[in-house]
């Protein structure tokens, strides 16, 4: 929950392909300065991972973070820019 807590609008998030995935073969992880912050939603995913499978390139940030004290879960909404090369 610590790394959550040091997570802000504007913040520079990392899209990284997760191959080994056993429930999602187009799994991305969300990672921040190297941990693993979540997973992009398997619907957005399906569409994402054969882009960047590809060789394109993607940057993403925080736009929205969502925190809520009735429970520990964190909603942090995410910009993402794909660069085609």
């Amino acid at each position: 929950m610590a790394l959550l807590a040091g997570i802000f609008n504007g913040d520079e998030v990392r899209l990284v392909r997760d191959y080994e995935n056993q429930y999602d073969p187009n799994a991305v992880e969300v990672r921040t300065g190297g941990e693993l912050l979540g997973f992009i939603p398997r619907t957005q995913a399906r569409l994402l991972a054969p882009r960047m499978d590809a060789g394109a390139t993607t940057s993403a940030s925080v736009v929205n973070v969502e925190r809520n004290q009735q429970s520990p879960q964190v909603v942090v909404e995410i910009s993402i820019e794909l660069n085609s090369d």
